[in-house]
């Protein structure tokens, strides 16, 4: 008669656990946080420049002189209320004014504007993160309003946004 043991059972399901881990973490299986859990903050807002290679805030403005090389944007907290672990459900981009995109005879509105598999590990609720434009071409540099998101995925809610006014193009 053969004899099952617990252990052997328990055994098995932990061997499984490695494999689920790594299934998670190269996105195969759907270990998203619940998008209601999401909120955000700005913790800083406007002008940066890069100081010996690290990008930081010059001044907090949201006028901004359109001039090549003028870097711009916001630094944030994302909270999960509970916490991970898990992805963090939620997408990042820049909406503008229409600019050329660089390689083609097309313009666009949107641009992406950062990592969206975000992954929040057990025991923390809180990720902070920078999402920052910058004019880097003669055909970049358009007036207007240059908006900063981030919405859930799915339902794409507004979880925060920032507005600057590129001026004097």
């Amino acid at each position: 008669m053969k004899r099952t043991s617990s252990r052997r059972i328990f055994g098995s399901v932990y061997s499984l656990v490695p494999f689920f881990a790594l299934a998670i973490s190269l996105g195969c299986v759907d270990a998203s946080l619940d998008p209601d859990r999401v909120s955000a903050r700005i913790v800083a807002a406007g002008e940066y420049a890069v100081n010996k290679g690290v990008p930081a805030l010059i001044e907090s403005r949201t006028k901004i002189p359109c001039e090549l090389g003028r870097l711009f944007g916001v630094d944030y907290e994302l909270e999960v209320i509970g916490g991970g672990p898990g992805l963090v459900p939620v997408e990042f981009g820049w909406l503008h004014p229409a600019i050329p995109v660089e390689g083609s005879d097309r313009t666009g509105t949107a641009t992406r504007g950062g990592v969206s598999n975000l992954m929040m590990e057990r025991g923390d609720d809180t990720l902070l993160g920078r999402s920052l434009w910058s004019i880097d071409r003669a055909d970049e540099r358009v007036s207007g309003v240059y908006r900063f998101e981030i919405r859930t995925t799915g339902d794409r809610r507004l979880v925060l946004s920032q507005d600057f006014e590129i001026e004097g193009c």
